[in-house]
């Protein structure tokens, strides 16, 4: 924040070698207020305090530094954070080796740079996107509240809620702690929001998922049956029924591959089709068991001998009967 008091320690290494060039400079500026440099060169084990200086800009001269006892320079650096114009960033401290003819040495720069707040715009900005995440968790708890009605699993989706709900409440009433602090809360409670609505669309999948089952299911203890008697085993409508029971399946396969792969949006559409599919191979099967039940003869793999043979032989005991009868009375 703009005042705030910065202290910077560097220390600066020199090799042996090449030494220092002499009509070199060694520059070092800042863009911090009222900055005090306390400079000392580092030579022979001893450490020679130099003139404190003031300014943002200051050096020293190559003509020191280049002596082949000096091995090093350490710079204090003090000042305050600036007011400025749009919150950006500052170079906290620079040094760089300055050539005869005033030019940057090429890789000589060293450059550390920090964030100073415009308070007034921030706190505009801070604002605005409190605004927006107060509104983004508006439209996520309805959206929680529609999937919780049809029996979607809210509940990893509901801690991530309450997590950018508490965030944004102690944003909202609570004016103490850092900007920096505030800022990233707000950008956890954003993140926490997104993760929120991706674990409520991927338990919505998972739901779509679980529906279709219930059919499939249905159709696979039809089938059963067919299978398990004889006189249905080998129905001529028994094979189409299979495979429209084993394209869902195969849709419903392809449904949990979308979920594995983040597309909950094209897993809910498999899953809606392989539930249609399933639910006319239930249908369909069903319909066919309840008319092999009820109607009596009508199976397909009964035959017409099945029922007059049985009769014929009926009708031959009674004949037997009566006439035994007529020789009794003669």
């Amino acid at each position: 924040m703009p005042g705030t008091p910065v202290l910077v320690s560097i220390k600066i290494d020199f090799p042996t070698q090449p030494l220092f060039p002499p009509s070199h400079d060694l520059r070092y500026t800042t863009e911090l207020e009222r900055p005090e440099w306390d400079p000392d060169i580092l030579a022979a084990g001893i450490e020679y305090p130099a003139i404190i200086q003031g300014g943002m800009v200051n050096s020293l001269s190559g003509f020191e530094l280049s002596d082949p006892k000096v091995f090093a320079v350490r710079l204090h650096l003090e000042g305050v954070a600036p007011l400025v114009i749009r919150t950006s960033n500052i170079t906290i401290i620079r040094i760089e080796e300055i050539d005869e003819l005033g030019q940057v040495v090429e890789g000589s720069t060293f450059n550390y740079v920090t964030f100073v707040v415009n308070t007034t715009e921030s706190t505009t900005l801070f604002s605005n996107k409190l605004s927006i995440l107060e509104k983004k968790l508006e439209i996520f708890r309805s959206h929680l509240d529609e999937k919780s009605a049809i029996g979607v699993n809210t509940t990893m989706s509901e801690g991530k809620y309450n997590q950018a709900r508490s965030l944004l409440d102690f944003k909202c009433c609570n004016s103490g702690g850092g900007y920096f602090e505030q800022i990233n809360q707000l950008k956890i409670a954003d993140e926490s929001l997104d993760e929120g609505e991706r674990l409520l669309d991927k338990a919505w999948a998972e739901k779509s998922v679980a529906d279709t089952q219930i059919p499939l299911g249905q159709a696979d203890q039809i089938i059963s049956w067919y299978k398990g008697n004889m006189s249905t085993a080998n129905d001529k409508k028994l094979p189409a029924i299979i495979t429209k029971r084993d394209q869902a399946a195969a849709t419903l396969s392809a449904a949990n591959d979308e979920i594995a792969n983040g597309d909950y949006a094209q897993a809910r559409s498999k899953a809606a089709e392989a539930y249609q599919v399933a639910n006319e191979s239930f249908n369909e099967a069903l319909t066919r068991k309840n008319s092999l039940s009820v109607c009596w003869g009508c199976s397909p793999f009964i035959s017409i001998t099945q029922f007059v043979i049985p009769g014929a032989g009926i009708g031959a005991i009674v004949l037997v009967i009566i006439g035994i009868i007529w020789w009794k009375r003669r």
